[in-house]
């Protein structure tokens, strides 16, 4: 049997013009893009200036000032305006910031609240989640470990915690989950580039290796139905 590569068409591109409907729309062609999310009909790009840029479905564009430096992470809650970020500034290179995308149409985009450092300063954060009510926000770093913040973010009032995974791979995407009822176990599972491991409880000890390659940057995603999808070179 021959074996045969096909190519699958998943997306048509079109390039997104402008109010003439000719020439490329200035504020998004132009963007040095470091970090995407999208959520309740808005996209985030954060760039290398450390402005966010959001547009909505017309894209009709709103750019603020987020960090002095740069952005790094973007993620965007599903259930509520709200959008994270981790970016550098003057005062550290890894800053988390919580803001509300309600009064996104106004010319001011405030952040709600502000956690500095990420207890971690030397490692580099590679990505982030989160839970629908902020009571959780969890960073993976290049180191393979991942800073766990736990509490009212919303208000700056939370603990953090630093587990590891096995191996110093760098994190490359992360899914969480809870279950329903008294109990309210929690599993977060943390895809390095080798290995897939799934913490109960955010435990160190309680900890279970799913797979022993794991995958790439950019190559897994975590689905709305709690599963993890992994993209390999095989």
């Amino acid at each position: 049997m021959l074996n045969q590569w096909r190519r699958f068409q998943f997306f048509d591109k079109e390039l997104i013009k402008g109010e003439d409907g000719v020439s490329p729309h200035p504020e998004l062609q132009n963007l040095s893009v470091k970090a995407v999310s999208s959520g309740r009909g808005l996209t985030a790009f954060g760039d290398d200036n450390g402005q966010i840029t959001l547009a909505d479905r017309k894209f009709s564009v709103q750019t603020f000032a987020a960090y002095s430096r740069s952005v790094t992470l973007l993620h965007s809650l599903q259930q509520h305006s709200v959008l994270l970020s981790v970016g550098a500034d003057a005062r550290s290179d890894a800053v988390l910031k919580v803001w509300d995308l309600e009064e996104a149409g106004t010319q001011i985009c405030p952040a709600r609240s502000v956690f500095d450092g990420l207890g971690i300063q030397r490692e580099a954060p590679t990505c982030m989640t989160a839970a629908e009510d902020l009571g959780m926000v969890a960073v993976g770093l290049a180191s393979g470990a991942v800073i766990v913040l736990q509490g009212d973010i919303k208000r700056g009032k939370m603990t953090s915690k630093v587990i590891t995974t096995d191996r110093p791979s760098p994190v490359t995407a992360l899914g969480w989950q809870q279950e329903g009822g008294g109990g309210r176990r929690s599993w977060l599972m943390v895809v390095t580039c080798s290995q897939l491991v799934c913490f109960e409880d955010f435990l160190q000890d309680k900890r279970e290796v799913l797979d022993e390659q794991g995958s790439p940057a950019g190559c897994a995603v975590y689905t709305q139905e709690g599963d993890m999808i992994l993209g390999k070179q095989e």
